[in-house]
């Protein structure tokens, strides 16, 4: 009778621990599985965007050269039918030369520059071309080819030519191989007018190499790698795949998306590569373009794997620990089995705050120690998940995400009728003037500066970036009174500053009154108003943002 007994116990415990482990595992790896998924966007999305807009960065300034030389070449001519005197032709292509020149060596990637005339009003080689030499690595002008003996169809040797005047606007071409250099090339070509009238064509070259090295540079995870598609998705260049190879037909799920919807910034899509499962997101490029990074998902998943591992062991130790102690002494055990099943059900609720006071060194309090470090392992997991969701990424205070949620929160108080709160609104004076005058970077260190003022006055807990260079700051249970001491305290740290830029910036705000606010943003609203009264103050006193002597 008293084994009988014994065995219930040791049953009742056993199906109680592996239920807790069962509980605690599942709810750590949904959770964790949630998390890792939204990660998996984020990170994937924003590399891809940051590499595109790299590499937009290059095709922008092949652009705006293109553009300069098209704006010269026009300028320069006087009248159309002054191009038909040799004299005066001859002058201009000499000008334009010297000016193409100069515009090659400036910009950033091109390995030449071109200027044709219409042949209809000069001949069929004049203008110039000045590419950059396989030998010597400079500038040299290349023999002029002759228009009128290649078919319009040639893409290689006339298409410069004739594809952007059939389209009447500057267009990128697809790489094509250049004949008289051994290497493929990219152009970006226009047409220019005078009185509607074809003067002819200006346009800049780049190295296609170029733009393919930039693109073997992309890593993501330990093997993710990045490639290029046309406009139908077609593989334009890879190391994986065959050119031509269309990436749309490795997954059922793509076919029936828009373009538009493929280049989302918020979607992941998976393929099915060789048996291969992997992920891929897409982002279009200022040449039309498509940029797309890859990646396994046995590496994405890698860590969600360990996890599944390590939790799958711990519930099979817990068992087998718990079997062994239960036989000893079935007594003694019930008590931090409580202990125990009440942890697990605060996991399970989402309170990873585990605090489990066993201190017996037997293999309870092994299970109970296993049981603690899962809890933390998960919470030091999932706050630094929350951590990249809810920081702003410049100024490492709290951003727009977070403040939405601090201002749910503040709304169900209010509904609660226990809402006691002060909005703090805080923007950056001068930020456009920093930026259009210093460029972009000076304009974070303002940023950054104005942040550390106000973290400085208020804690960086309460700050939110909830804009460019507008900043909110809430604080619970102050009084209206000790809101006037904040301001006054934050505007003496503004006027006591150092530092190579003198950040200005104008602070308002506005404590709730049930009598009079019945919305947060009520209460929002007037600290804005009193936000923008000190900005307009500021301004007529010229006490804005600006770089120090």
């Amino acid at each position: 009778m008293k084994n009988s007994i014994q065995n219930k116990i040791i049953l009742l415990i056993l199906v109680g621990i592996l239920f807790s482990s069962l509980t605690i595992g599942g709810l750590g790896i949904v959770s964790f599985r949630e998390e890792l998924d939204q990660s998996v966007v984020s990170t994937m999305n924003l590399t891809c965007q940051e590499k595109a807009e790299e590499l937009n960065n290059i095709l922008g300034r092949i652009e705006q050269s293109t553009e300069v030389m098209a704006v010269l070449a026009t300028n320069h001519i006087e009248h159309f039918e002054d191009l038909k005197d040799e004299t005066y032709r001859n002058t201009y292509i000499n000008n334009m030369r010297l000016a193409g020149y100069d515009i090659a060596i400036n910009t950033k990637g091109s390995i030449g520059i071109y200027l044709r005339l219409n042949p209809e009003i000069a001949g069929p080689t004049e203008g110039f071309y000045w590419l950059v030499s396989n030998e010597t690595g400079k500038l040299e002008l290349e023999e002029n080819t002759n228009i009128t003996q290649y078919p319009k169809e040639d893409t290689e040797n006339v298409g410069w030519y004739y594809e952007p005047v059939d389209a009447g606007k500057a267009i990128w071409m697809d790489p094509y191989e250049n004949q008289n250099t051994n290497r493929t090339i990219v152009s970006y070509a226009m047409p220019i007018y005078q009185d509607n009238q074809l003067i002819g064509i200006v346009g800049m070259d780049i190295d296609w190499s170029y733009i393919t090295g930039m693109v073997d540079e992309i890593k993501v995870y330990e093997t993710g790698y990045a490639f290029l598609a046309d406009e139908n998705f077609d593989i334009a260049y890879s190391k994986e795949f065959e050119l031509g190879t269309n990436v749309v037909g490795f997954s059922d799920e793509l076919d029936h998306i828009e373009k538009d919807e493929l280049t989302r910034t918020d979607m992941v899509y998976e393929l099915s590569i060789d048996g291969k499962n992997k992920t891929v997101v897409f982002s279009e490029l200022t040449n039309g373009k498509i940029m797309a990074l890859i990646a396994p998902n046995v590496e994405i998943n890698a860590d969600y794997n360990a996890l599944v591992v390590k939790i799958i062991g711990i519930a099979f130790a817990t068992g087998l620990i718990f079997v062994f102690i239960t036989m000893q002494i079935a007594k003694t055990i019930i008590r931090p089995l409580k202990e125990l099943d009440k942890a697990a059900q605060d996991i399970a609720q989402g309170h990873l705050d585990v605090d489990l006071d066993i201190r017996s060194n037997d293999e309870v309090g092994t299970l109970a120690k296993s049981l603690s470090e899962t809890a933390q392992q998960l919470k030091i997991k999932i706050s630094y998940i929350n951590n990249l969701a809810y920081s702003d990424k410049l100024t490492g205070v709290k951003n727009s995400t977070a403040y939405l949620q601090e201002v749910a929160f503040l709304k169900n108080d209010i509904m609660q009728k226990k809402a006691d709160f002060s909005v703090f609104v805080i923007d950056a004076n001068g930020l456009k003037y920093i930026n259009d005058n210093f460029g972009h970077e000076i304009g974070n260190e303002l940023i950054i500066k104005v942040t550390q003022m106000i973290a400085e006055v208020f804690g960086e807990e309460n700050v939110y970036r909830i804009g460019g260079d507008e900043f909110a700051v809430i604080l619970n249970g102050i009084t209206e009174e000790e809101c006037e001491v904040y301001r006054k305290k934050f505007d003496e740290v503004v006027e006591h500053q150092k530092g190579k830029i003198w950040a200005s910036a104008s602070i308002g705000y506005a404590s709730y009154n049930k009598k009079m606010d019945s919305t947060y943003e009520s209460v929002f609203n007037r600290a804005d108003e009193d936000m923008y009264d000190k900005k307009v103050r500021m301004k007529a006193m010229g006490k804005n943002s600006r770089m120090v002597e």
